[in-house]
């Protein structure tokens, strides 16, 4: 169990909901690229969250990071 899992059992233990305090103890900081398309519903855009203590995961596999080939209505 690295210590991320082990910082989110512990709050499991003592939180029952999201709260900004709980994001402030495991979030160092979030950046957001560019969106793919401007003015568009459907574009994609590349979100990093940086976690206290471990730094970025990155866990998603390619395939579910390219655009999707549909459209969103």
């Amino acid at each position: 169990m690295n210590k991320l899992q082990k910082q989110i059992a512990a709050m499991e233990k003592r939180q029952s909901e999201l709260t900004a305090e709980l994001l402030h103890t495991f979030i160092e900081h979030v950046e957001a690229g560019g969106r793919s398309a401007k003015y568009s519903r459907s574009a994609t855009q590349e979100i990093k969250i940086y976690y206290r203590g471990v730094g970025l995961i990155d866990i998603l596999p390619e395939s579910l990071r390219k655009k999707p080939s549909h459209e969103v209505a």
